[in-house]
């Protein structure tokens, strides 16, 4: 991949010659990947060539549920059972984890917000 962003060109592994490369490499990681990667001496030569984009976490309780419905219909689990509002509510526990506390309203009026409920008649400070 060094070779592809310095010189224009890869090597692949199948014996055939250089193609010509002339575009960008996407690559996501998780903290602590980055860091581990950051820190190698063999990678200094990428590091000049990185632009981070950090992502944040998900904050809506309906599409963390989105996520969740994905990841189990593309496992082993599909087909397991799952009682009913166990999504919601590793969904609302998981967002619950990413927020920090609000001064003025209840976290849990924040979670809520986030999600696009409007609470003006059941929490004002919201």
């Amino acid at each position: 991949m060094l070779t592809a962003t310095q010189e224009g060109n890869y090597n692949g592994t199948e014996g055939i010659s250089a193609l010509p490369f002339n575009g960008i490499i996407l690559a996501h990681s998780n903290e602590s990947e980055w860091v581990t990667f950051r820190n190698n001496k063999n990678n200094e030569a990428f590091l000049d060539r990185v632009y981070i984009v950090k992502v944040p976490y998900c904050l809506r309780i309906s599409e963390e549920i989105k996520i969740y419905e994905k990841l189990l219909n593309h496992s082993e689990l599909a087909h397991a059972p799952c009682a009913p509002g166990t999504l919601e509510t590793l969904s609302r526990f998981s967002i619950l984890s990413r927020l920090k506390e609000p001064e003025n309203s209840s976290i849990y009026s924040k979670m809520r917000v986030y999600d696009g409920e409007s609470l003006k008649d059941t929490d004002p400070q919201s």
